[in-house]
């Protein structure tokens, strides 16, 4: 596979297509990679059919989240066929019901040309498949059941520490209700999961209901730690910390949202999820070593998660 990027992102496909060979340049990893970028990026690559009949293979992108893809496909040189698809598009608009998007080409008998064209406002992260629609819907049995097993232990504590909470009656059971309950709304959004049950026809709400959940995560993350450690009571100064903290979040995923759009939102919104990480993890250390015992337990949960 060779790669171009477009850094102004307004070159047309013919402007590609009459770009030199040497302006690409190979890509040597299976997985291609640049963070937050306004460029696009141009992936080129060719498919020899030695049949004598037609083949259809599925086309298949991954991660769900990227937001616009565009096809072009050159058969004996001439242009064969074209193709939009990507978080930005509406669910139907996938040959197959599938969480990662995808279409179908026909190939035929000699040798194709693929352009491919990516741009996102999420993280850049690029891989593609190129498969039998039924070697991939096998390959992703395993995966589904994986999921779902991942997703079952999730809701199995959701219901457990509810019903400890409503026996109980300890405000940290529902704060951690809270704070899974949003993991598993962050985790299955961007995986592409809930668009769709509940997006099938507004991809932009699958997109912000991606950046979005993050920010939630976070708040709750900020939450549950306040309550578990108990700071209201065991340390007045990080409780007053937490809270600046807990409004600095609120204020940047509203600024974010407002002023800068969606592209701001989710990259604020991945900035604040590694601050407000590391910064639980620190004011739970220094509420351990300052004579809180319950801190020990929640900095071992907060390592296995």
């Amino acid at each position: 596979m060779l790669l171009y990027e477009d850094r102004n992102a307004n070159m047309s496909f013919s402007d590609i297509a009459k770009l030199p060979a040497d302006a690409f340049s190979p890509l040597h990893t299976d997985i291609f990679s640049t963070m937050f970028t306004s460029s696009s990026y141009w992936f080129k690559f060719t498919v020899d059919n030695t049949t004598n009949t037609p083949l259809s293979r599925l086309f298949v992108f991954e991660p769900p989240w990227l937001d616009y893809i565009q096809v072009h496909i050159l058969a004996q040189g001439s242009l064969s066929s074209s193709y939009e698809v990507g978080n930005s598009f509406a669910y139907a608009n996938r040959s197959i019901d599938h969480h990662l998007i995808n279409f179908e080409h026909t190939f035929q008998p000699g040798t194709s040309s693929v352009y491919i064209k990516v741009k996102t406002r999420d993280p850049f992260i690029f891989s593609l498949s190129l498969m039998k629609e039924n070697k991939f819907l096998i390959q992703q049995q395993d995966k589904s059941l994986y999921a779902g097993l991942i997703y079952g232990v999730l809701l199995a504590m959701i219901f457990y520490n509810l019903f400890l909470f409503l026996g109980i009656r300890e405000p940290y059971y529902a704060y951690y209700v809270i704070f899974v309950t949003a993991f598993l709304i962050m985790n299955t959004s961007y995986n592409g999961y809930t668009f769709k049950p509940f997006c099938s026809q507004l991809p932009e709400l699958q997109n912000w209901l991606q950046a979005s959940s993050i920010f939630f995560y976070s708040l709750t993350a900020l939450l549950f730690a306040k309550s578990f450690l108990n700071l209201k009571k065991t340390h007045q100064r990080l409780n007053t910390s937490i809270f600046y903290m807990i409004t600095f979040l609120l204020v940047i995923a509203t600024l974010s949202a407002v002023v800068g759009g969606y592209h701001y939102h989710v990259m604020f919104s991945i900035i604040m999820s590694v601050i407000v990480s590391l910064y639980i993890f620190f004011i739970a250390i220094f509420s351990w070593r300052h004579g809180n015992r319950s801190a020990r337990f929640f900095i071992l949960g907060f390592f296995s998660s």
